[in-house]
């Protein structure tokens, strides 16, 4: 739990570790070098069991209900997090690199939701076995609820997660409204004990463009998940307590065809300064295209390109530093303007109507090739 949703301090971040050997480990002498400080006394981790260490162990059992340990010294990052655990030899006995945002799920970023591991067998460096805990503890923070599991078996599975995650809160759809992409599915949970279901069946809703339903209302706790592959707008209910206001909307965007590309991305260029950070766009297209209000965003960097024409099949290359651009690559670019790459960052163009017409999440470490990650790589676009 890195960013948990309190106002100041955030007292309630939490690292859970899990012992999965089958035998008991002392973890006198093990610390926490990267993210947090943290050495331990003869604490010992049962075969099978977790420990939970704190950055305010009086504030985690008030959220909580039972003591952890409180770590030495640091607070978790709300961006992009490192987390190294060494035994007492110096050795790295695990390293998880984690991020705020899509690839990794961004209801973690301060809306009440930890990280958890899918599976504790598999590689918690990577992304894609990490989803937000689904398990409420019916405490809310800063209007709120907390989702989280410390100390006790994680609930998620490791199946393919869905795009976006709607959970039912008594009488309501959070969110409520959602715009998705053509082809994106979206997941509702109803853990909240009420007879819910899912309506948005052309026969209640005739502007729909087309019907999905989760069967009869049900107080179990239950799992829906649907794919949208016609473009439109959505409406649907549960069907108990729509008239208390149990209803939410899905828009579809369609699917934009392009021809405007993202095709190589220097982000983290050797030099102590990333004065080479650069990306490059290419129209692929066999007529010119006008950039006239067309946007590259990324976290930091928000571009609007003024009226230039990118001929078919030519490149164009947006940077930091265009001067440092032209001396060690010997071509001419444009400045972006304020703002830089991140290691892990969400690269997109939009079209003047604000539609985001080719994107790109990155991140550097795998599986993403880490030679870009400060040794003079850049990452390169291979259609195959």
């Amino acid at each position: 739990m890195y960013n948990p949703p309190e106002a100041g301090e955030d007292k309630t971040e939490f690292i859970e570790i899990m012992n999965i050997t089958k035998a008991n480990i002392s973890l006198s002498g093990f610390s926490f070098t990267s993210g947090i400080e943290m050495n331990f006394s003869d604490t010992i981790i049962k075969s099978g069991s977790y420990i939970v260490i704190t950055k305010d162990k009086e504030a985690f059992t008030d959220s909580y209900g039972f003591e952890a340990l409180q770590w030495d010294k640091g607070s978790l990052s709300d961006v992009d997090g490192k987390l190294i655990l060494r035994n007492p030899q110096g050795n790295i006995v695990d390293i998880v690199i984690y991020g705020n945002s899509h690839p990794w799920p961004s209801r973690a970023n301060g809306y009440g939701y930890s990280l958890e591991l899918c599976d504790p067998k598999k590689n918690n460096n990577k992304y894609q076995y990490w989803q937000e805990s689904r398990t409420s503890t019916g405490r809310v923070i800063e209007n709120k609820i907390l989702y989280a599991s410390p100390g006790i078996q994680n609930e998620i599975s490791c199946d393919n997660p869905a795009d976006h995650i709607v959970d039912l809160q008594s009488f309501s759809f959070v969110p409520k409204t959602l715009v998705i992409n053509e082809g994106e599915s979206v997941r509702w949970t109803n853990k909240t004990g009420k007879n819910h279901n899912i309506v948005g069946t052309k026969e209640k809703y005739a502007s729909n463009p087309e019907s999905f339903y989760s069967g009869p209302p049900s107080t179990e706790n239950w799992v829906f998940t649907y794919r949208f592959n016609i473009p439109g707008f959505y409406r649907y209910d549960s069907e108990l307590y729509e008239n208390v206001g149990t209803k939410g909307t899905i828009e579809v965007l369609p699917k934009i065809k392009t021809n405007l590309v993202i095709t190589e991305i220097m982000y983290d260029d050797p030099g102590s300064m990333d004065s080479l950070e650069f990306v490059e766009i290419v129209n692929v297209g066999e007529k010119p295209l006008n950039l006239n209000y067309f946007a590259f965003q990324s976290k930091e960097i928000n571009y609007m390109f003024p009226n230039y024409l990118l001929n078919n099949n030519e490149t164009l290359i947006l940077a930091r530093y265009p001067d440092a651009i032209k001396k060690y690559f010997g071509i001419d670019a444009i400045a972006w303007g304020a703002g830089s790459l991140k290691n892990l960052d969400n690269l997109s163009l939009k079209n003047f109507f604000g539609q985001i017409i080719d994107k790109v999440d990155y991140w550097y470490n795998s599986p993403w090739p880490i030679q870009a990650a400060g040794y003079g790589k850049s990452y390169q676009f291979v259609q195959t």
